[in-house]
């Protein structure tokens, strides 16, 4: 963490530092969109007799978005509760090993053993990204900063399932497995240098750690008025008790659990349309079950 000699001593301050900050930790989401769109682009190729690893079955094909998806819904409860304990800044961290993992097993995989457990691998590494990304995000930067940039984790998902579709189509799936190890590689070396969240750092008593993250992140000496705002924020949530039926009872939180049911419902659907596509243009057969 920076010095406080090195942060300027200024009223306004500067958004440059969050704006890395969120840039950095959505390359996380660039790995997640790749991982999450690879069977479309890559089952067209395993169930031809031309694959790398051999000739895979449609039947042994369709568990690879099954394991990847359940792997995603196991590791979330445990993420969401080490988020809690170890951080948002160490476990956005952690989620590079599982990626790295995936793709060298991807790469380097003799038969579809390998594939299935990239497929769980890359499910951890999802879990990890949609429990605690938006919420680093939306932890470390101010209201204005996060109606612009608050998306560019979605944004950064979305470039992800573009740049596998078109890799695996044009230089194979073995070789652009080799290529994707640099997001979680750059992503490894350079969310060390990040502030972790001073919500969290607040909510563990560490209050110099956490005006020390916010004096970073607003590049500006003089936090003292949000800090003791975050503060109060801070001891007034942990203070209220939450519970399950919380979701059906206020109105924002079931818009919020409509719209993610809505979402999680259609995402299968959108899958299945590119899988279709891809086994089209290789001129194999679909099935409509």
């Amino acid at each position: 963490m920076l010095g406080k000699r090195i942060i300027p001593n200024v009223s306004e301050g500067n958004a440059l530092v969050q704006i890395c900050s969120v840039l950095i930790v959505s390359i996380g989401g660039f790995s997640i969109g790749a991982h999450f769109a690879w069977p479309s682009p890559s089952t067209p190729q395993l169930i031809q007799n031309t694959s790398y690893i051999g000739q895979v079955t449609i039947e042994e094909a369709s568990y690879f978005s099954v394991i990847s998806g359940v792997s995603t819904i196991a590791s979330s409860f445990l993420v969401a509760n080490a988020m809690k304990h170890v951080g948002r800044k160490r476990i956005i961290w952690s989620m590079t090993i599982p990626q790295l993992l995936s793709w060298i097993l991807i790469a380097q995989a003799k038969s579809i053993a390998p594939i299935y457990i990239a497929r769980a691998l890359s499910g951890i590494g999802e879990a990890i990204g949609f429990c605690t990304i938006t919420v680093y995000i939306g932890e470390i930067t101010t209201p204005e900063l996060r109606g612009k940039w608050g998306s560019m984790f979605s944004c950064a998902t979305l470039l992800g399932n573009l740049c596998i579709t078109v890799a695996n189509d044009y230089i194979g799936i073995a070789t652009a497995a080799y290529i994707f190890l640099f997001a979680p590689l750059l992503q490894l070396v350079l969310v060390a240098l990040l502030p972790d969240s001073p919500y969290f750092l607040l909510e563990k008593g560490r209050y110099d750690d956490a005006k020390a993250a916010l004096r970073q992140l607003r590049w500006k000496t003089d936090v003292d008025d949000e800090f003791l705002a975050l503060r109060k924020d801070v001891e007034r949530q942990i203070s209220e008790s939450g519970s399950f039926m919380d979701l059906l009872k206020i109105v924002t939180n079931r818009r919020a659990l409509w719209v993610i049911t809505y979402w999680a419902a259609h995402l299968p659907a959108i899958q299945r349309v590119f899988r279709v596509r891809h086994l089209r243009a290789v001129h194999l057969p679909v099935s409509r079950s």
